[in-house]
C-alpha cells in the first residue's frame, strides 16, 4: 500500500497503517499547517502515541462597531455567520464560527505535532517522491492520496467543475504576548478587516487572515478583542499557506470522483484537500477507520456516472 503526501493526514494514515510506505513529493518533511491543532478527542493521540493535553478553550466573535478597529463580542447569529462564509469562502455556507459561543473541552497537540508524527516512521518516508498519471494508474495495491482533489483530477484526466477560487490562499502571522496557560479563539466575520481568525495559545496570538493589499499591521485588527495593547504583541513569523480555505464545489461531482477514484484505480481519498471538503482531523482519523473496513470487503457491482476522461 502506497500513501501519496506526508503532511499530516498522509502520517496520520501511515500510523494507521503500519503496512504502507509513504510518497512526498518535497525532499524533506515540511509544514504545511501553522494554525493551532485542538481535537475534540483524544483518538489521534491514542493511534500516534503522540501525547496531546487536555484544555478548555473560549470562543467568541468581535463584532465591528463603528469602525473595524472597535467591537464588541457577539454570540453567532446568521448575518455574522454567513458574513464570516463570504469572507473565507466567497459563498455563504457552513463554517466553524457557529461554535463561537462559550466554553469547549479539546485535546491539544504539541506544537511540533508533525515532526513528533513523523519521527517513528521517517523510514517509511520517500522523499522526492513524484507522482504522476503513470504512477498511479499501473499500481496493483491500494492508494491513499491526501493530493487536493484538482491535483488528482487533472492526472486522471477528469475535468472538474469551475469554481471560484480552488481555495482560498492565507497568511499566518504569529506574536508573543503576556499571557499564561490560556486557550481562546476570536473570529472576525468584517469584511473590511484582513484577519478571520485569532487564536491565543498560552503566550503565542496566532493570526489567519488574507493577505492584506495595504500591508497594515495586523495588531491594530486584533488587539482590542483580545484586550491586548499593540506594543507588548511581539512579531515571531510569518507564514503562508497556498490552500486555506476550502471553497465548496458540487456535492455530486464531489462524491463520484471519489468513488471513481476508488472503484476504478483504487486510489482512496483522504484528507480535507483530497476530499474536497471543510473537515478536522479527527474526521480524517475516523475516515481512515471506515476505509481499512472498506478495504477489507468484496467490491460489489456500483454504477459510476457523470464522469468523461480525455
Amino acid at each position: 500500500m502506497k500513501i501519496i503526501g506526508a503532511g499530516l493526514a498522509g502520517l496520520l494514515s501511515a500510523h494507521m497503517l503500519p503496512e504502507a510506505r509513504v510518497h512526498e513529493a518535497c525532499e524533506e518533511l515540511k509544514r504545511g499547517h501553522f494554525a493551532v491543532l485542538r481535537h475534540r478527542s483524544n483518538n489521534i493521540s491514542a493511534a500516534t502515541g503522540v501525547p496531546f493535553k487536555e484544555i478548555k478553550v473560549v470562543k467568541s466573535i468581535w463584532k465591528a462597531v463603528n469602525n473595524v478597529w472597535q467591537g464588541e463580542h457577539a454570540k453567532p447569529d446568521i448575518q455574522l455567520c454567513n458574513l464570516y462564509a463570504r469572507k473565507v469562502a466567497g459563498m455563504v455556507c457552513d463554517r466553524s464560527i457557529w461554535t463561537a459561543d462559550g466554553v469547549a473541552k479539546r485535546w491539544l497537540a504539541p506544537d511540533n505535532f508533525i515532526n513528533k508524527m513523523a519521527g517513528p516512521i521517517m523510514d517509511r518516508i520517500e522523499f522526492s517522491s513524484k507522482v504522476d498519471s503513470d504512477f498511479l494508474k499501473r499500481q496493483d495495491e491500494p492508494i491513499i492520496s491526501t493530493m487536493p482533489m484538482p491535483v488528482l483530477a487533472k492526472m486522471l484526466g477528469i475535468k472538474m467543475p469551475n469554481i471560484r477560487n480552488d481555495s482560498t490562499p492565507i497568511t499566518v502571522k504569529r506574536f508573543k504576548v503576556p499571557a499564561n496557560n490560556i486557550y481562546q479563539t476570536i473570529y472576525f466575520p468584517d469584511p473590511n478587516n484582513p484577519v478571520y481568525r485569532a487564536t491565543l495559545h498560552e503566550d503565542l496570538l496566532i493570526v489567519e487572515g488574507v493577505k492584506d493589499k495595504y500591508d497594515i499591521d495586523w495588531r491594530e485588527w486584533v488587539g482590542a478583542s483580545f484586550g491586548l495593547e499593540e506594543k507588548t504583541m511581539l512579531p515571531i513569523g510569518v507564514h503562508e499557506q497556498k490552500y486555506g480555505k476550502i471553497t465548496p464545489i458540487d456535492d455530486d461531482f464531489r462524491k463520484s470522483f471519489i468513488l471513481h477514484a476508488t472503484m476504478k484505480y483504487n486510489i482512496w481519498s483522504v484528507g480535507r484537500f483530497a476530499t474536497w471538503r471543510n473537515l478536522l482531523l479527527d474526521d480524517v482519523h475516523d475516515d481512515i477507520l471506515k476505509i481499512k473496513e472498506m478495504m477489507s470487503q468484496h467490491k460489489y457491482d456500483i454504477r459510476l456516472g457523470g464522469l468523461n476522461e480525455s
